[in-house]
């Protein structure tokens, strides 16, 4: 799902995909995983340091992941570039 995202942030804004990537990953992140964590750890009253500290687990996680993903994209661009394909040609 993090890298179909990231794909189309792409596709929208032409930026670096590292950077969308991790962008996304972070949006993701916070829309996703934050919100659910939050409501669930508040309706199990559970102390809010444990809630801060599982956020900040889960957020660097997504980030690594965010990470080899778009370093993908890069040596996908690398490759591409010193084959002398166009990027549509690596699909």
């Amino acid at each position: 799902m993090l890298a179909g995202a990231a794909a189309i942030a792409q596709n929208f804004d032409g930026r670096n995909f590292l950077f969308n990537t991790l962008l996304t990953g972070v949006i993701f992140r916070a829309g996703f995983t934050a919100a659910r964590m939050i409501t669930h750890d508040a309706f199990d009253r559970r102390p809010a340091g444990l809630t801060v500290l599982n956020i900040a687990h889960d957020l660097v996680t997504i980030l690594l992941l965010a990470l080899i993903i778009g370093l993908f994209g890069v040596f996908a661009l690398w490759f591409a570039r010193a084959a002398n394909l166009r990027p549509r040609d690596v699909h």
